[in-house]
């Protein structure tokens, strides 16, 4: 059992330094793998919030909005992985709402982790997909919605907790408040 509270007081510190910059720096190979690191293992810690029921259900059932880029139809690979401009529909993008147990897998699981940035060549987002999701899509998920799905998780506090035992799992369904 772990004590939520240091972890979400972890999690909140993390959002407080994802911040647009406006004079953005070239980000060295370290930064960028420091990056990737971070995200992975905030993420981690929100799944691992919900799936020990320390957020409540709204969190749990939070929807992430992203804009997901079908594949062309070529497998990805460790070796074309790199030219992802030619595996994505990129030009296509559907704006979709996930849940946040999945993005949080995405990131996770992550096969392809690519940060974007906007026309003003600031920080914008992340393109991402697990390695199960490589061959479907890849996602762009808004710097705004990773850190207001971060937010969430870090900022719930439930109130109540309903558990009701389940025979064909042989555990409790746990709802949160």
């Amino acid at each position: 059992m772990i004590e939520s509270r240091f972890w979400k007081e972890h999690l909140r510190k993390y959002v407080r330094s994802l911040k647009r910059s406006n004079r953005p720096s070239r980000w060295s190979e370290r930064a960028l793998c420091n990056f990737e690191r971070d995200l992975i293992i905030h993420f981690f810690s929100v799944r691992k919030l919900v799936e020990l029921h320390k957020v409540s259900s709204r969190t749990r059932n939070h929807q992430v909005t992203v804009f997901l880029c079908k594949s062309k139809g070529v497998p990805v690979t460790r070796l074309n992985r790199v030219a992802m401009w030619d595996l994505y529909q990129f030009e296509k993008q559907v704006e979709k709402k996930r849940s946040l147990l999945f993005i949080a897998n995405q990131f996770i699981h992550s096969y392809l982790i690519v940060p974007y940035k906007d026309e003003a060549r600031k920080w914008d987002g992340v393109l991402v997909c697990s390695d199960f999701e490589r061959n479907n899509a890849i996602y762009r998920v808004p710097l705004s919605e990773i850190q207001k799905a971060l937010l969430i998780a870090s900022e719930d506090r439930p109130t109540r907790m309903d558990m009701k035992y389940d025979h064909t799992i042989k555990d409790y369904q746990v709802t949160t408040d």
